[in-house]
């Protein structure tokens, strides 16, 4: 009769990495999805800062807050002042080439 003695054991040892690997890929899907919140709510702040004509020195906080190489894109379409924001998803290699992004508009005060 053959002994069945350690089955468990090599059954664990192939379950637990993957089980370890689907927990990190969770967590990068949940860091990416903050990441892009914290990056569409700068967008709608930096739209409306610019909208308003106020201090750039204001819109040059707001976006060091975000953190990373953000880059920005402003234009004016029929009366509103609209800005698209680009990142890095993540800070560290490999990771960092995935780039989200975030585009708002805002209603443009006049001047």
């Amino acid at each position: 009769m053959p002994s069945d003695r350690g089955s468990v054991t090599a059954e664990f040892a192939i379950v637990l990495p993957v089980a370890i690997a689907v927990l990190g890929i969770c967590l990068a899907v949940v860091a990416l999805i903050a990441s892009q919140v914290r990056l569409t709510d700068a967008a709608a702040d930096v739209a409306r800062l610019l909208a308003r004509h106020d201090d750039p020195t204001l819109i040059t906080r707001r976006l060091a807050a975000i953190g990373g190489d953000v880059s920005v894109q402003q234009s004016r379409e029929s009366g509103f002042v609209c800005v698209e924001l680009s990142a890095p998803g993540f800070d560290s290699p490999p990771l960092n080439s995935v780039i989200i992004f975030a585009r708002a508009c805002a209603l443009a005060w006049p001047e």
